[in-house]
């Protein structure tokens, strides 16, 4: 079990850097994002090596020395948060409803996402409170 696990998550490590190479090879405009389809393949390739990497650190704790088992869980337990934390920001990358927008549309202020001030009201030597 451990060597298949082993050579399943380097396989999926090798299929991960050769999707990602061929996805920054179809950037058209240096500095886009990677585009479809390599994207989803990306994110698919990670939702599919998470739970192998819970599988080989389970079979590495299950051999380790009795005086290090609790080293051993413990990685198991960190292991499988990271697993289930990647599994839900990976997936909800995948559902979430991406915004096309064509050439001369605009973007209602409802979807642009939040204004920020770029202008500064601090300046030093003063506070938000006048104190005498």
């Amino acid at each position: 079990l451990g060597l298949v696990s082993a050579s399943l998550t380097a396989d999926l490590l090798i299929a991960y850097a050769v999707t990602l190479m061929l996805g920054f090879a179809a950037i058209d405009p240096p500095g886009a994002p990677v585009p479809d389809p390599w994207f989803t393949i990306l994110e698919l390739l990670i939702l599919c090596l998470a739970p192998v990497l819970v599988l080989l650190v389970a079979v590495v704790a299950a051999h380790a020395p009795a005086e290090a088992r609790v080293f051993g869980l413990a990685a198991l337990a960190f292991m499988a948060m990271s697993a289930a934390l990647t599994s839900v920001v990976h997936f909800s990358i995948l559902i979430r409803p991406v915004a096309r927008v064509s050439r001369g549309s605009t973007m209602s202020s409802a979807s642009a996402g939040p204004r920020w001030s770029t202008r500064s009201t601090f300046s030093p030597g003063t506070s938000s409170s006048h104190v005498p």
